[in-house]
């Protein structure tokens, strides 16, 4: 997919983020992989196509939207670390995730009503995605490091 193909599509999946009227099931892997899969956006193409305004509203009018979005890229971070990330496509999605997060988890944390939202239940997300979040993030915490230490040796 050409670069700006790749913008479009992932500009795309943002929006479907804030206009779905019901939640995306976290079982949905094609809708998600829009966020990770066969793009190749630095990142400052990230920040430049998922606004901050866009982030809030997600974060209001879809909070399940945004909690599966970071448990699913968490859950990708996760997967490809346990691989070894042995290919240029599951660097890429690394990479990917890490720069979506980024993005976002600052605009949770600015919101007293989420700052808990890795060790607690979210309004509207049931809590065996809660749980699974928690476990996840423990996980990437294990993730950061090793994939620190492989980018230093490459």
């Amino acid at each position: 997919m050409g670069n700006s193909d790749s913008k479009l599509h992932f500009r795309k999946a943002v929006i479907q983020l804030t206009t779905k009227t019901q939640p995306v099931e976290a079982s949905e892997d094609v809708f998600w992989d829009q966020f990770w899969t066969d793009i190749n956006l630095t990142a400052q193409d990230i920040f430049a196509l998922v606004p901050a305004a866009e982030i809030r509203a997600v974060r209001e009018e879809s909070p399940s939207n945004l909690a599966t979005l970071c448990y699913k890229a968490v859950e990708r971070l996760v997967l490809n670390a346990d691989s070894g990330c042995v290919c240029e496509r599951e660097r890429q999605a690394v990479l990917s995730c890490v720069r979506l997060l980024t993005r976002i988890l600052p605009y949770i944390f600015e919101d007293p009503d989420w700052r808990g939202f890795f060790w607690s239940t979210v309004p509207k997300v049931g809590k065996s995605l809660v749980r699974e979040i928690s476990k996840l993030l423990s996980e990437w915490v294990s993730v950061r490091v090793r994939l620190s230490k492989w980018l230093n040796m490459h």
